[in-house]
């Protein structure tokens, strides 16, 4: 960067040089010194005649002498022979160098405050220049003359300061890059010096550390050495008392002994050579017969389709379930029979690879012959784990999925309904690394459910959960599960239930497992023997309760089609528990989480009591009614539906926008509309079908209650008669006793019936 800055000085060196000779030359050289810079500066007020202050001058004076001296000291130092022509075409040259040499050895501050005092020295001049042309006169135009003079002499002396700032940088920047290159020098050499002595402390470690492979050789003991060791190897006399010479004796007579054994193993497998031969023979002449079976099979079948015998379906099934783990297998024989025995409605049938569970079964037949192995043979595989354990890191994936491995056929069970297309198909899987039994379920329905939330109700997820109580099918009933997935680094079950299954309990006595429950001083217990007795005693009731629970799911997403569209339809066995019109209509209907149910302030006595849990399902519909202002009433309920529905009933909590907020904790009435639909809800399931139409019903409860408050308010006189009486709703007294209740209570009879009180 230096070298490109400076060259635009270099060509205007021979203008340079041109005014430079003629300040060289020894007789134009002045006498006095040049003068100091002052650290101070002062503006010198102009003389009356019109001469230049004395100190441009001696500023124009010193920048002369510095100059015309370094050219007489280079004259000075030229040869007087024949080199003074060369010399003077190198005048510029050396005069460069001189001037290096003296920027070297200046100081930065005198460079810099004879700047400030040479710019001070030009402003003053500028001035006393600028005063002079105002006074217009001969003797002011040829002072001006005179200070121009100065003024340019005071411009060669900061350009020759310029110049020496321009070497000071150069020189310091090559010092910083010799200083740089020194250290990092030093740096690479520290590196190596490093690198070195690294290397020599892991030779030394390794030099410490090492261990002979005769330390791994598991050496007979001492006293049998000595008995049984022909005396040409023990030689006791001798390696009793050296033990370097007994070690060598105990390890020659280990060698004899490996080498008996070999010559006894190569007997032996020519041995079990010539059985395996005989077996293949047999094996052979087995596989010749199997196709001749098959033919003969196959020619057979007409004749059992003829004879009502058809059987091949029912022997293909058999054959595969053979190859079914044994909890699967058990419960396939059971629901096969209950199928033949008692509902037709269902159909069993396996599902997979068949060759691949050949091959499963047959490595794990392998891994039992490899666990009944002698112990020598197990010190003898030591150095293999070993090898395995390092790779353990590398194939954790793998271990990882292996753990979750499914067994490659599974059974599924296709459960229908009575009089109807809907049909449930329930999928159980076995995770051999695992033990435990998992079930996926996917619906087949005549007619799909429409709307975000009727559809979440048969989902996979939510269908069988907590088909008994405190099952969510989350969480694995095999306790030891946990710390195997702890082991590897995996997450908790829940996060995989999606891909391998809902392992639910009562999946598990489906298939003869009984895992029992911890108890406070001992640990998990359980019985992982699969017990048929278990399996028949459970099987029936699990398809009903499956069934039923199904029937309920579809019933329940029907209604809560028809609350998506604002419709509240009755089913036709109870629309006789109600009034033929309503005047208020549902106006929204949509589903909420666990967290914005609790955070309304009406739902905390429901909360607070256990009435409600975070696993149930949560809705809130918006009713509202137009007033003859043209105003609405608004009612909000806040619906808990239960897993068991519709064996629990629906919650409701309720709450009032009309003129003011009001809820359950400050109005009776609304602890009576309540009351209506979460206590006295028995009484609309007295007609058969109520499955049907259990929350359609309490809904048009709550709408019937709310058209009473409206109208029951504005007769009694205790709020304006904002909503018209509607003929369809009779009540004699608006309001009874000193509590003010409301006739909530609907009884049918002759005509549209009555609104009484309780």
């Amino acid at each position: 960067m230096v070298n490109e800055k400076s060259k635009p000085a270099e060509k205007n060196l021979p203008k340079r040089t041109s005014s430079r000779r003629k300040i060289d030359s020894p007789q134009d050289e002045p006498e006095n010194p040049p003068a100091k810079s002052a650290k101070t500066t002062s503006k010198p007020t102009p003389k009356a005649s019109g001469e230049p202050p004395a100190s441009a001058k001696n500023a124009a004076s010193g920048a002369i002498k510095s100059s015309s001296s370094g050219a007489a000291k280079l004259a000075a130092a030229a040869p007087p022979s024949s080199a003074k022509k060369e010399f003077e075409g190198d005048v510029y040259k050396i005069l460069i160098e001189h001037e290096e040499e003296i920027s070297v050895n200046s100081k930065p501050d005198e460079d810099h405050d004879k700047f400030k005092e040479t710019c001070n020295k030009i402003k003053d001049l500028m001035i006393s220049i600028s005063e002079l042309k105002k006074q217009d006169t001969p003797e002011a135009k040829a002072e001006i003359g005179k200070k121009r003079i100065d003024v340019c002499m005071l411009f060669v002396t900061l350009k020759r300061i310029n110049r020496f700032e321009k070497y000071k940088t150069k020189n310091s920047r090559e010092m910083l890059s010799r200083v740089r290159q020194q250290v990092d020098s030093y740096n690479l050499q520290l590196q190596n010096l490093l690198y070195e002595s690294m290397h020599l402390h892991k030779a030394v470690t390794k030099c410490l550390e090492f261990k002979s492979d005769d330390k791994d050789i598991d050496l007979v003991p001492l006293p049998e050495f000595y008995k049984e060791a022909p005396p040409s190897i023990s030689r006791k006399e001798e390696t009793e008392k050296d033990p370097h010479l007994q070690r060598l004796a105990r390890l020659e007579w280990e060698l004899e002994q490996r080498k008996q054994l070999a010559a006894k193993s190569e007997i032996l497998l020519k041995e079990k050579e010539e059985v395996a031969s005989e077996i293949n023979k047999k094996n052979e002449y087995l596989d010749n017969i199997c196709p001749q079976l098959e033919t003969l099979m196959k020619a057979m079948i007409p004749v059992q389709e003829q004879l009502g015998m058809s059987d091949s379906k029912v022997r293909k099934l058999h054959k595969s379930a053979v190859l079914l783990p044994e909890p699967l297998y058990a419960l396939f024989v059971q629901l096969e029979a209950y199928m033949e025995a008692s509902d037709k409605l269902i159909v069993v049938s396996i599902m997979g690879d068949e060759e691949e569970a050949r091959q499963l079964k047959k490595s794990s037949r392998v891994e039992e012959d490899n666990e009944d192995t002698d112990s020598d043979l197990e010190d003898l595989i030591q150095p293999s784990r070993r090898s395995r354990r390092v790779k353990k890191s590398v194939r954790q994936e793998e271990e990882r999925k292996a753990l979750l491995q499914k067994h490659p056929l599974s059974v599924q069970l296709l459960v229908k309904l009575k009089k109807y297309k809907d049909s449930i198909t329930l999928t159980f899987n076995y995770l051999l690394k695992l033990q435990v039994v998992t079930v996926k379920c996917s619906v087949n329905m005549d007619r799909e459910l429409e709307g975000s939330f009727a559809g979440d109700l048969i989902s996979a997820s939510n269908l069988l959960s907590e088909l008994f109580p405190n099952d969510t099918g989350l969480t694995s009933p095999n306790s030891s599960n946990f710390f195997q997935l702890k082991d590897l680094g995996l997450d908790s079950f829940h996060n995989y239930v999606q891909d391998v299954g809902f392992p639910y309990q009562w999946a598990q006595k489906m298939c003869g497992f009984s895992f029992l429950a911890e108890t406070p001083n001992s640990e998990p217990v359980m019985v992982m023997k699969v017990d048929p007795a278990v399996i028949r005693g459970c099987v029936p009731e699990m398809i009903r309760t499956v069934r039923s629970r199904f029937k309920a799911r579809m019933a329940l997403g029907k209604q809560i089609q028809d609350f998506e569209k604002g419709k509240v339809i009755v089913h036709t066995s109870q629309k006789r528990l109600f009034p033929s019109k309503v005047a208020c209509n549902l106006a929204t209907w949509e589903s909420i989480t666990w967290e914005d149910y609790e955070t309304i302030p009406s739902n905390q006595n429901l909360i607070e009591e256990g009435v409600v849990h975070e696993s149930d399902k949560f809705y809130k519909a918006n009713f509202s009614r137009l007033n003859s202002d043209g105003n609405f009433a608004k009612l909000t309920a806040y619906i808990v539906v239960k897993p068991d529905y519709p064996r629990v009933a629906p919650v409701f909590s309720l709450r009032m926008h009309w003129n003011t907020d009001i809820d359950a904790r400050n109005s009776s009435a609304i602890r009576d509309m309540e009351k209506e639909v979460n206590v006295h809800w028995r009484e609309l399931i007295t007609e058969p079908g109520w499955v049907w139409g259990l929350l359609s019903a309490q809904m048009m409860r709550v709408m019937v209650c709310f058209d009473v408050f409206l109208e029951a308010l504005g007769c009694a006189g205790t709020a304006p008669p904002e909503f018209s009486m509607d003929t369809h709703r009779m009540f004699f007294r608006p309001v009874k006793g000193r509590s003010r209740s409301l006739p909530f209570k609907y009884v049918p009879g002759a005509g549209n019936g009555r609104f009484v009180q309780r």
